[in-house]
This record gives C-alpha cells, structure tokens and sequence, in this order.
C-alpha cells in the first residue's frame, strides 16, 4: 500500500500489512506499551495518569482498530504528493483560529496567527 498517488512506498518492513499489524498492535493498541509510549512523548511524564492512558485506549478497543490503524499508517510516514494539505496553496486560505506555542520547560510563548 502507498501513501498516495506520487507517495512513494513505506520503509521496509512496514510496507508489509502483516508487519504494520504487528507493529501497531505491539505499541499503539497494546494496553501494556501505551504508558511507556505516552510518557515518551510527554515532557510532564506524571500526566500519563491510568486514567490518561484508560481513555486514550478506548479507541483501540473496538474490533478492527488495528488494522485500520495499520492501513493508514503508510499515508502517515509517506504524505501524498498530489494532496492539497502538501501545498501551501491548499492551507494558506484558511481562516481557521491558530496559536502557536513553542518554548523549552521554562519558557513557554504563544501567539495569535493572523
């Protein structure tokens, strides 16, 4: 499966469906490696409460989460060249309200996007 028309191809092994379901199922709709793997992502690593980790495993809960999630990741590691969403054109005209935040531990900044 390609990303997209003009994507490209995953890396190997992940353009193997067998292989993504395994990957997914072994990090992302796996209930013992969600912790681990939120907190990876999370400078307040204590905010990966249970009750965190509970609701964001919801989802996976319902039959066919997982491959459906393995079917779409190819789109998520090779974007679609063809794809509005590539192209400043295609997001440059939104009117959508937008805050930017950046900054270390200590110092955070946003600002208003007009």
């Amino acid at each position: 499966m390609n990303g997209a028309p003009d994507g490209g191809s995953p890396p190997w092994p992940l353009g193997n469906p067998f292989m993504r379901e395994l990957a997914i199922s072994a990090s992302v709709t796996n209930p013992s490696a969600m912790g681990p793997l939120l907190r990876y992502f999370l400078y307040r690593k204590e905010a990966a409460t249970p009750e965190v980790i509970d609701m964001l495993l919801q989802p996976t809960r319902r039959p066919g989460t997982t491959a459906a999630i393995a079917d779409w990741l190819p789109s998520l590691l090779v974007p679609p060249v063809g794809a509005m969403s590539s192209k400043p054109e295609g997001w440059q005209a939104l009117t959508l309200p937008l805050v930017f935040i950046w900054g270390g531990s200590r110092h955070r900044h946003a600002h208003r996007a007009r």
